[in-house]
């Protein structure tokens, strides 16, 4: 889809010139003749007709086009007296019976109009953008019917008046406005216009572009506020909404640029299509607790918007933890944001929530999104920077266009495609991070500026050992001068994803501060520690020492948030390097050198043992790995000489992202009788489908093999119930996946880590995990954490039965949440827990509940039949 950005400055006549042009080619809009009336202006005619002489005003011009009605004509200007009758060249009579459609279509220097009684129609468009056009505005009792936008853009009106004997319309309890009779519709208003409380529906333009109109008051009989209703009412400053309105139509009140705050009542289900959009004096918003429908950019361009609140009890929608946005319970969707917007860990989506925000100064994405939509951050001109996290697999169309002050963008390892245009129109995008091996997908639109636009400072920074295969990927070669290399290491966070500590190296050939490392060192707390066995076998800290970061060394490294650390530069291009060990008889730690992969790629380790920061990152692991294995890049390892000089030598890796694939499927399930506390059985199978039989978890028993090929492809076992390593070694470097049927797992927990790059992915509501791997890769890389929730620990039990297909929660909650996620990971529910919760008629399938109460999270699986 190709996106026309006169979106921005839409406007309603524009949009309907070329259903005009293709209706002129069947129709001449070519006047009959001409006459001057009693007021002096010369005013045209179309027979419309010639057996009792009837004629309709018209416009002159004969293109059909509406810029061009009046070329070449005089238009009407001052007070106008439309003719009962008119003569034409042959002086024959005719009655004037109708006004045109756009008959007197922008004639701004009209003053004032009298409409005799004896015109039965007004067409559609006829006084459009009659902005002179003030004081009162006078339907005779004759008119039967008006078209559509017959007044639109007539902002100075301050009276409207319709004949008492109009049968048709009405403008009843000197409301200043054009109401139809029959059916209590608001078709026209002006500025000073008092809604009566007997309208139900405001008809689509009724107030389009009334800049008078300052404040109005919607009673509870209006059930209807149409599409366009009050667009470009710019001074208008506060709206009462009724509590019998249950739908604002599309772009109702788009344009009210003055509007500082609006309470939609409860009453309302629909919020149309950029329903608010470019209100941009808009602070506040409140969304009653009955609205089902909020269409896209429902609130798009509201760059002040600072409070959004969902009422409680609504079933769709929810502001949860005082996020400041507007989610989709259903579909974990973020719909509508603002520039104090904190995005909840539950959100999976990103829809138009923040277009044209332009308060929008920075924002964290969560590491459960998995999709940024078309639109969702458009002119965000705010942002200087946006880091998106490995769970992101899509970016959208336009995602992040006319971002302006972005300067910095890092992408995810999960990323697989980036829409047209996403990053186009950042004119000062100097940085983008790929963390992908495999280059993502790019969506490329003929004669346009693309993904990453036309920035002269551009440079993108792409995984070192995939450096060539971006500069050669499809429409990556576009930019192949503007792609460098790169080396990273992600590291999870002690306060946003319980990381802990982490050996680092720098594969950078020099010796590099590291506040140029990108992420380490930050506004937020962090910790870098070298371990220097020359000064006492002490750990010393950055902050009191200010060091650089050598090649070959290793360091000790945590931080407080979820962090990329990226190194870019010079890197060491070796192909080995020995590093001679320090050993210091009588030191307390005598011999413990902490050293480093020198390397921007994998190397192996040869001269010695060496031990590893386990997964946790808690300790280091008391098992030493043999001489001989693979270190990742921008890693450390521990290492014990017994002789000063002691050598240990790193052998760079060679390789290229291969396209092998794979996938692995885990299926786990539940033995009912738990005397034993052991579990039944574990079936994995690979590609072909290839199975072993049952597999009892228990750290007495034997391992599990994934045969493929006559080749052993992992191995499993377990060390405790709750916890299984499984390990995972390929052949070829390549993209594999790791996935699971959520329905075969009887368990309320079940999570797997991916030890090299930190990330935990919930195999519940998350089945599948896409990583790249490598044939160095250390075959301790997975673990599978699981629970059944039967256990002594209260945490762990069930809190919930079935009763008749009703999920019934039990157990006394003061301030506790419960959330019903589908085997999508999808939210379905999320409501507040006070005592015995009764939820009825869920669709069977399988659910997770999951109950949060301050910061205890219960999990439990429930299957409805």
């Amino acid at each position: 889809m190709i996106y026309n950005h006169l979106h921005h400055q839409r406007d309603l006549r524009f949009a309907l010139l070329f259903m005009m042009l293709f209706a002129g080619m069947t129709k001449s809009y070519a006047y009959d003749f001409s006459a001057v009336c009693e007021t002096g202006q010369t005013l045209y005619y179309n027979i419309t007709n010639a057996d009792y002489h009837y004629v309709e005003l018209t416009y002159p011009d004969n293109s059909g086009l509406a810029f061009h009605y009046w070329d070449g004509y005089e238009k009407p200007i001052g007070d106008i007296i439309l003719p009962k009758y008119v003569y034409d060249a042959n002086n024959d009579l005719y009655f004037v019976t109708s006004i045109g459609s756009d008959a007197f279509y922008g004639c701004s220097g009209m003053t004032s109009v009298v409409i005799g009684n004896y015109v039965t129609s007004i067409g559609s468009g006829a006084f459009y953008s009659c902005s002179g056009l003030t004081g009162e505005l006078n339907i005779p009792n004759s008119v039967s019917s008006i078209g559509g936008q017959a007044f639109l853009y007539c902002s100075g009106l301050e009276q409207i008046v319709v004949g008492s004997g109009n049968t048709v319309y009405d403008s009843r309890n000197n409301c200043n406005a054009i109401i139809k009779t029959n059916t209590n519709e608001l078709v026209v208003g002006c500025k000073n216009t008092i809604i009566p409380n007997t309208v139900t529906t405001i008809c689509d333009y009724a107030f389009y572009y009334c800049r008078g109109l300052t404040s109005i008051n919607i009673p509870n009989s209006v059930t209807t506020i149409g599409n366009r209703a009050f667009t470009n009412c710019s001074e208008l400053t506060s709206v009462t909404i009724g509590n019998s309105v249950t739908k604002i139509d599309t772009w109702a009140f788009g344009y009210c640029s003055n509007l500082t705050s609006i309470i939609i009542p409860n009453s309302v289900t629909i919020i149309g299509s950029d329903a608010f959009g470019y209100c941009s004096g808009l602070t506040s918003v409140t969304i009653g607790n009955s609205v089902t429908t909020i269409g896209e950019g429902a609130f798009s361009w509201c760059g002040g918007l600072e409070q959004i609140v969902v009422e409680s009890g609504n079933t769709v929608y929810d502001s949860r933890d005082n996020c400041n946005a507007i989610i989709n319970t259903s579909t974990n969707e973020l719909v509508v944001g603002c520039k104090n917007t904190v995005i909840p860990i539950s959100v999976t989506t990103i829809g138009r929530a923040f277009e044209g925000c332009s308060g929008l100064t920075s924002i964290t994405i969560p590491n459960t999104l998995t999709t940024i939509g078309s639109y969702a951050f458009t002119y965000c001109n705010g942002l200087t920077s946006i880091n998106i996290p490995n769970s992101v697999t899509t970016i959208g169309f336009e995602s992040f266009y006319g971002c302006s002050g972005l300067t910095s963008v890092t992408i995810g390892n999960s990323v697989t495609m980036i829409d047209a245009l996403a990053f186009c129109g950042c004119g000062g995008l100097s940085s983008v991070v790929m963390l992908a091996i495999t280059p993502p997908t790019l969506v490329h639109l003929s004669g346009m500026d693309n993904v990453f636009g036309t920035s002269n400072t551009l440079k993108i920074y792409v995984p070192y050992e995939s450096l060539n295969a971006y500069k050669t990927a499809t429409y990556w070669s576009d930019y192949e001068s503007r792609i460098y290399p790169m080396a990273y290491k992600t590291i999870s966070g002690y306060e946003t994803s319980n990381g802990n500590w982490a050996f680092i190296a720098s594969p950078l050939s020099a010796n590099t501060a590291p506040t140029a490392i990108e992420n380490m060192i930050t506004e937020t707390e962090y910790d870098l520690y070298r371990f220097d066995q020359a000064e006492d076998a002490e750990w010393q800290n950055f902050k009191a020492n200010n060091f650089n970061l050598a090649n070959g060394q290793g360091y000790l490294y945590a931080n407080k948030e979820d962090v990329n650390l990226i190194f870019k530069g010079d890197f060491n291009e070796g192909s080995t390097k020995t590093i001679n060990l320090i050993y210091e008889a009588g030191e307390p730690f005598a011999g413990w050198n902490l050293v480093g992969n020198p390397f921007p790629m994998a190397a192996t380790v040869t001269g010695s043992s060496y031990y590893v920061m386990n997964a946790e990152g808690t300790q280091i692991d008391p098992i030493a790995v043999s001489s001989g294995g693979t270190i990742a890049p921008c890693t450390g390892i521990m290492v014990q000489a017994t002789v000063l000089g002691q050598p240990i030598t790193f052998t760079r890796e060679s390789r290229q992202v291969s396209t092998n694939n794979g996938t692995l499927q885990i299926a786990v399930s539940q033995n009912n009788t738990r005397s034993n506390t052991v579990l039944d059985k574990a079936i994995v199978s690979f590609n072909e489908g290839d199975e072993l039989g049952k597999f009892v978890f228990s750290k007495d028993n034997a391992k599990l093999y994934i045969p493929q090929g006559n080749e052993d492809y992992a191995i499993a076992y377990a060390e405790k119930q709750d916890e299984m390593p499984l390990n995972f070694e390929v052949k070829e470097n390549g993209s594999y996946t790791i996935s699971v049927n959520p329905e075969s797992v009887e368990m309320t927990y079940l999570h797997l880590i991916d030890n090299m790059t930190g990330v935990d992915v919930d195999l519940l509501a998350t089945p599948s995990y896409t990583f790249e791997a490598k044939t160095s890769d250390y075959a301790s890389r997975f673990r599978l954490v699981f629970s059944n929730g039967d256990t002594d620990d209260d945490n762990e039990k069930p809190f919930a039965y079935i009763s008749n297909g009703n999920i019934i929660v039990t157990g006394d909650y003061a301030n506790a949440t419960l959330q019903i996620v589908d085997m999508t990971g999808h939210v379905i529910v999320s409501t507040d827990v006070a005592r015995n919760v009764y939820i009825a008629n869920m669709t069977p399938g399988v659910y997770v509940l999951r109950l949060i109460d301050g910061e205890k999270v219960r999990a439990q699986k429930i299957v409805i039949e």
